[in-house]
């Protein structure tokens, strides 16, 4: 037979002599601060959509105007659920595969989470593995990405500001000639436009 571990409630509530209620204590871990606490939950809430998403629909839809229902909303709304996503969790000291024990109908949910995370995982680490490649590259003297000539540079590939760009980034260095009608009917509007850099107005 398994002996069975007795629970002895001590007759005055200020002191606990039970060693199991001990042995729980020390299991359960707890943060020493709760800005701790918060802080890994934004770290785990936080994604991609918040980081390029959003400035973009906040840019979009009036800029600091945004602010104010987005907020508004955010303590109404979303504040209450964040904690409410938290509250099985905390309540069983468990995992998603576990802590739906409670409804053995909705023990899905649990597992369904924990793939949505794995597939997550998936393209996150893609971008994450971006950073880190240009983040390791970003160290050497030349940029790779600072100039033309690459193999996976296309053909309107251009580096701003320098002499040999066709591309209109400094007019001043065209060759001037690409203006000049030698064979066609040229429109006083195209060679007007180029007349101040030096090119001369040559209609035939």
């Amino acid at each position: 037979f398994r002996r069975s571990k007795a629970v002895v409630r001590p007759q005055n509530n200020n002191i606990s002599d039970t060693v199991n209620a001990d042995k729980e204590e020390e299991n359960n871990h707890q943060w020493d601060r709760p800005i701790e606490f918060v802080l890994s939950l934004i770290s785990n809430s936080v994604g991609l959509g918040n980081v390029w998403r959003f400035p973009y629909l906040a840019a979009q839809s009036g800029g600091g105007a945004f602010l104010i229902p987005y907020f508004t909303l955010y303590f109404l709304i979303g504040a209450p659920l964040y904690y409410l996503e938290l509250a099985l969790g905390q309540f069983t000291s468990r995992g998603p595969a576990s802590a739906f024990v409670l409804a053995k109908g909705w023990q899905g949910v649990g597992f369904a989470m924990i793939i949505n995370s794995i597939l997550g995982t998936l393209y996150y680490n893609v971008i994450i593995a971006w950073a880190l490649f240009y983040f390791v590259l970003s160290f050497r003297k030349r940029l790779l990405w600072a100039d033309c000539g690459h193999w996976w540079n296309s053909n309107g590939c251009f580096v701003p500001g320098s002499p040999g760009n066709t591309l209109g980034a400094n007019i001043t260095a065209l060759n001037c000639t690409l203006f000049n009608c030698t064979g066609g009917n040229c429109t006083t509007a195209l060679s007007s436009n180029f007349s101040d850099s030096g090119c001369q107005e040559n209609n035939t």
